[in-house]
């Protein structure tokens, strides 16, 4: 979500830039939508690393891939909606390129990022789209003003830029900034942060964590939740209400009946199994063999299809949250990811064959009385 004018967002962190220089100038597109016969090049412009990061994931697309799907349409109108939000949020103002260029700014071209995002059970859930700066081409330089940029439609203006009042996605200042306009909002709310997590913040019967820009919160009366929201949004702040808790960050959370909570991530294996092929493989009892894994230099190099970093990297995301019974397993076949040769691979099918085999379990939270305890379900 956009945050407000960076004049009224605290800068603690000193290697941030002052308000007074956070300028960005931004490169235009087209602002003809296209239909299913007429795709404009100018919309397909992408950074090498989105084109290679959507050929390994199969929830990332580009802009062309997006529109070549049967979903086209649901992805235009996700790139229509984003546009509309950020105009309705006063996000940039056109200015004249020229005068921009000779005043010495630098103007970074944009990205579309599309994102099919899924329950934890693997079916689709909503179609994003994201403008984003291409936050690589932006200057870090502490002593000189730093241009960069976000995506406009201004195809009848070609003279047009526009330059950018708000912070959005890509710049590397986002994630800060937004994270100190957040604490701010909840600290006038009288909500308190947590001295041992800088992403928790509680208040009287209530509490809430933030994860990037996802909030969840917890309350005893359902009302407190509505008037926090309430709250939030009467600070500039946009919230999309979800149904409930129990899927956020794509853990599913089941209530059982002995009062316990089974968190499970199911959809994340049925992914790792799409990624690598092994919808159909035979399962495995255990995560790994009864002997440690080795550099093997003289072994061959790994021949299978996916990316290794890639599917290590959701290993990793599934033990950290749900799955620490894979912990060893995982933290063998992670210092691979450099140079894997075939053994490392297989180590890593090892894995995914026994995640099959238990793609259920999870890991159970039980409190008794003021002790919260996890257990694995094995």
């Amino acid at each position: 979500m956009p945050s407000p004018d960076p004049e009224m967002i605290p800068l603690p962190d000193e290697s941030l830039p002052p308000a007074s220089q956070f300028h960005v100038y931004i490169s235009a597109i087209t602002c003809t939508y296209p239909t299913e016969t007429s795709i404009p090049t100018m919309f397909s412009t992408q950074p090498q690393v989105l084109a290679a990061r959507a050929v390994k994931d199969h929830n990332i697309f580009t802009y062309d891939q997006a529109m070549k799907t049967p979903e086209h349409k649901d992805w235009m109108q996700a790139a229509e909606a984003e546009i509309s939000e950020l105009e309705n949020l006063n996000v940039w103002v056109e200015v004249d390129k020229n005068k921009v260029q000779q005043q010495g700014h630098k103007i970074i071209p944009c990205t579309w990022v599309f994102r099919l995002k899924r329950y934890p059970d693997g079916t689709p859930k909503k179609y994003k789209a994201r403008i984003c700066l291409r936050g690589d081409l932006m200057e870090t330089k502490d002593d000189e003003n730093t241009y960069s940029p976000v995506g406009g439609f201004l195809g009848e203006k070609p003279n047009q830029c526009l330059k950018l009042l708000k912070s959005i996605y890509g710049s590397i200042w986002a994630p800060r900034l937004f994270y100190n306009l957040a604490r701010s909002v909840f600290e006038k709310l009288g909500l308190i942060k947590s001295d041992v997590d800088d992403c928790l913040f509680y208040g009287k019967n209530i509490f809430v964590i933030i994860y990037v820009d996802d909030l969840g919160v917890a309350a005893l009366d359902p009302n407190d939740i509505d008037k926090l929201a309430a709250d939030i949004e009467s600070h500039s702040l946009t919230l999309t209400k979800k149904e409930s808790f129990a899927e956020y960050l794509g853990i599913k959370y089941t209530d059982l009946p002995e009062g316990s909570t089974l968190a499970n991530q199911s959809g994340l294996i049925k992914k790792i199994l799409l990624a690598t092929g092994m919808n159909n493989c035979t399962t495995a009892s255990t995560p790994a063999l009864n002997k440690d894994l080795g550099i093997d230099q003289e072994g061959v190099p790994m021949s299978e299809p996916w990316s290794y970093p890639s599917v290590v990297g959701m290993l990793l995301y599934l033990r950290n949250n749900t799955r620490p019974d894979i912990t060893v397993a995982v933290s063998q076949v992670v210092r691979f990811t450099h140079s894997p040769k075939q053994s490392h691979s297989s180590a890593v099918k090892i894995i995914i064959r026994y995640l099959k085999g238990t793609i259920n379990n999870g890991t159970i939270l039980r409190i008794i009385k003021s002790l919260l305890t996890l257990i694995t379900t094995l």
